[in-house]
């Protein structure tokens, strides 16, 4: 034979335990034995009957953290719809003041014109409101030919 199969045959050799090590042994797993029937009688306090973990029939851990991160996402979510709801309605109420501007700027603008109309048909006699030369328009002649030039053709 080679040396290392005797090294080996010599290494794994069979050994007699030192007195008393079966009795060691035996104490030790009927202690733990004991600490696991210990452990198991004692009830396990479950978690409060109203926890989210209830609510889908199962346990859930949750832990402070996750609990006060869902809390500030909901919270976000909120305000951030608030927020935008405050916003619509703002420019609504802008939307409805600028409309009111407009509409009294027209009143006053038409006021205006109407005074000015009033003046230039006072000033003219004849009541036209255009004068081309050499020519009187009446108040039954359109203003425009209806062709997009502009301008009445010449009489």
């Amino acid at each position: 034979m080679k040396p290392l199969d005797d090294e080996l045959r010599n290494a794994l050799k069979r050994v007699e335990p030192p007195p008393g090590f079966a009795g060691r042994v035996m104490a030790r797993v009927e202690q733990l034995a004991e600490e696991r029937a210990r452990t198991a009688a004692k009830p396990v306090r479950s978690r409060a009957a109203w926890s989210p973990a209830s609510w889908f029939g199962r346990r859930m851990s949750l832990s402070f953290g996750a609990l006060a991160t869902m809390a500030a996402v909901v919270l976000l979510a909120v305000g951030i719809a608030l927020w935008q709801q405050h916003r619509i309605e703002q420019e609504r109420r802008e939307g409805e003041a600028a409309r009111a501007q407009l509409i009294e700027a027209l009143r006053v603008t038409s006021a205006k014109l109407n005074h000015v109309r009033t003046k230039v048909r006072e000033v003219t006699g004849d009541g036209s409101l255009m004068r081309t030369p050499g020519r009187h328009r009446t108040n039954s002649e359109p203003l425009f030919d209806g062709t997009g030039s502009g301008v009445l053709p010449a009489a």
